[in-house]
């Protein structure tokens, strides 16, 4: 399954590009991240006192990207992704979040959940511009238009 084959690599990775508007600008910055098993969430922790999370409220919209830790052109894979920031209890992302990254714990901070509207996962491992999208709320192919994105 294709919704598989995204969650699979998502959790194979530690580290998210997100990017956020700041008074119209693109503001981004790189973040550790945990997903949800069904892959129709990721959560990550940041200063509260950073310039993103001030940008976060509930409602706001992301992008993002996911790129394995080496890298190799040949081989590229990585991941795409856009959603929207939502509210979540703060006990319940800390402890998904803190359940793979149990060092951060003793950091202070803030925690967000972003709910995926739609991820895309190019792997040149499985040959050169191989691409999957995929919508988890609906469990389909999401409408992404492959050649715009």
């Amino acid at each position: 399954m294709k919704d598989n084959e995204i969650v699979a690599f998502v959790n194979s990775c530690m580290v998210a590009t997100v990017c956020c508007i700041d008074d119209g600008m693109p503001w981004c910055f790189n973040c550790f991240y945990v997903c949800s098993q069904n892959g129709e969430t990721i959560c990550f922790k940041s200063g509260q006192e950073s310039r993103h999370a001030g940008l976060l409220s509930p409602g706001a919209q992301v992008s993002g990207t996911i790129l394995p830790s080496t890298l190799n052109f040949a081989g590229l894979q990585g991941i795409q992704f856009d959603g929207t920031v939502v509210g979540v209890e703060q006990n319940i992302a800390a402890k998904r979040y803190c359940d793979r990254f149990p060092e951060s714990a003793a950091v202070h901070g803030v925690y967000f959940t972003v709910d995926i509207n739609h991820w895309k996962l190019t792997d040149n491992t499985k040959g050169f511009g191989y691409k999957v999208t995929w919508d988890p709320k609906t469990g389909f192919p999401s409408s992404l238009n492959k050649t715009s994105r």
